[in-house]
């Protein structure tokens, strides 16, 4: 599979000397798989994929969690480029600081050797509880990016892999000990057979639109086999659905 992954967060103090009373540091690393830059609203994409409501007193208190908020609050990269396309060179690349030239992780089928250290196996040699809650094939993504945790769980789907993380957080947050988590989600990935609840993110699509461009399983092997010639409607049509589907993983986040 063919992928592009972005970082949505790093929150990290690793360097920060400790002070009598300072609660334990934390660092939570967040990675989507197929979201796209140019779609997020703090990219000033014209649909608010990535803004949430926040209070004032949460923004304060800096409780305000939504993608946009902490763009604003944080740093927010002009040109961040993944290595590679591929999801195992990118991943081995973004856990190790090194290029896929240098990890030999150039395709799917890669592993990454023991001798590369990761961002994971550092922090555990720091002292830190270290867990990766990752959506997909647990063994593909251990393969290359799996050294280092002391716990590693995939799940089928990015509710199942949040509940995860949720659990680790509600058991582990409160011990007195610094956690590195990892939430992998595969986001927005075609195709769009499931729909989405009625809850879930918001609706970009023209209502008026009729046409066949819904990104399921059939509208893609009709695609593949040249059936469709899709037009100006067709394409907005599935640009806005790709915004409900980021929208979605966003707001479950």
């Amino acid at each position: 599979m063919r992928t592009a992954i972005t970082l949505l967060a790093f929150l990290a103090a690793c360097h920060r000397p400790p002070h009598p009373g300072t609660p334990p540091l934390h660092v939570l690393l967040v990675t989507v798989e197929q979201m796209r830059a140019d779609r997020l609203s703090c990219y000033q994409h014209r649909s608010p994929t990535s803004a949430f409501d926040s209070t004032l007193e949460e923004r304060i208190e800096g409780r305000a969690f939504g993608l946009d908020e902490l763009a604003r609050g944080g740093v927010l990269f002009d040109h961040a480029f993944a290595p590679s396309s591929a999801l195992g060179p990118a991943l081995a690349a973004l856990h190790t600081g090194r290029s896929p030239i240098e990890t030999g992780v150039l395709d799917e089928d890669g592993a990454l050797e023991p001798r590369f250290t990761t961002l994971a196996a550092e922090l555990a040699r720091r002292g830190f509880a270290t867990r990766a809650c990752v959506t997909g094939t647990g063994d593909r993504i251990a393969r290359v990016a799996g050294a280092g945790f002391e716990s590693f769980a995939a799940e089928s789907d990015d509710a199942r892999t949040l509940e995860a993380a949720r659990t680790f957080f509600d058991r582990d947050s409160g011990s007195g000990r610094s956690t590195f988590l990892w939430i992998h989600l595969a986001g927005p990935a075609l195709p769009w057979d499931a729909p989405l609840a009625p809850e879930d993110g918001r609706r970009f699509v023209d209502p008026s639109y009729a046409g066949a461009a819904d990104g399921s399983s059939v509208f893609l092997a009709r695609l593949a086999r040249a059936e469709l010639a899709l037009d100006e409607a067709d394409r907005a049509a599935l640009g806005a659905r790709y915004d409900e589907r980021l929208r979605a993983t966003l707001e479950r986040l």
